[in-house]
């Protein structure tokens, strides 16, 4: 197990995050409600001649009738373009997914789309 889940599991307890999650989907039936998905996609860059594969695991995954929402437990500092690439990797789009983390030393969500920050996109992976 993730060494942040376990960290999650003590420190701020499911009910305080299924608060959040409630609060945030209230207007929305969810579709998948998905922890730890995993995906392998073989995708082809450059100008269609070099496969590459790759490979991701989202802390966890919402799917609403309105829309899809990724969430990442951190007990650190996030990556840079790590739940963008997340969002590639499951929509085929950085802009398809809203992108959330959950700071454990904090006990709380935060927005992983921050005005003015630098975003992966489908293009910058191919260069």
């Amino acid at each position: 197990m993730n060494g942040a889940l376990v960290y999650l599991s003590e420190a701020f307890p499911v009910e305080n995050r299924a608060t959040y999650l409630r609060e945030k989907f209230k207007e929305d039936k969810i579709i998948k409600f998905a922890p730890e998905t995993e995906k392998d996609e073989n995708k082809v860059f450059l100008n269609e001649s070099v496969p590459v594969k790759l490979n991701g695991k989202v802390d966890l995954l919402i799917e609403s009738q309105n829309r899809k929402v990724i969430i990442d437990y951190k007990t650190g500092k996030a990556k840079e373009g790590q739940l963008d690439f997340y969002s590639i990797l499951l929509f085929g789009n950085s802009e398809a997914a809203e992108k959330i983390i959950f700071n454990a030393f904090e006990g709380k969500f935060e927005s992983d789309e921050k005005e003015g920050k630098k975003r992966l996109t489908c293009e910058s992976l191919k260069e």
